[in-house]
């Protein structure tokens, strides 16, 4: 069974100087390494980076709200809340007495 260690991974990712030029794609591998090893990095970042604020947030230490101070509450008016129910009481009798007592009009379409 063999182990994998931080020298073989090492090997794996080892970028050999080269002193010659070379066109873009002449290595894929090569490019590729360096495009996963940059996003791997900026992946890295941003989860630290986030984690940081996260922390920092959570303390209170930015992005905090002022108090505004007590918060205001009114109280109802008992006087309108009762001319309100009495209002829709008396507009509850009159539709009773309309269904009861059907007005007697011809339909003028006729």
């Amino acid at each position: 069974m063999q182990f994998v260690t931080f020298k073989k991974i090492a090997k794996k990712f080892s970028f050999k100087k080269r002193s010659e030029f070379r066109a873009i794609g002449e290595k894929a591998d090569h490019d590729w390494r360096y495009i996963l090893l940059t996003f791997f990095f900026l992946t890295i970042a941003s989860l630290g980076a986030g984690f940081y604020i996260f922390v920092k947030i959570s303390n209170g230490e930015i992005f905090t709200i002022a108090d505004t101070g007590g918060t205001v509450q009114q109280t109802i008016n008992q006087k309108e809340l009762d001319n309100a129910i009495t209002f829709f009481e008396e507009r509850r009798k009159h539709f009773l007495e309309l269904q009861n007592n059907p007005l007697l009009l011809d339909d003028p379409s006729l």
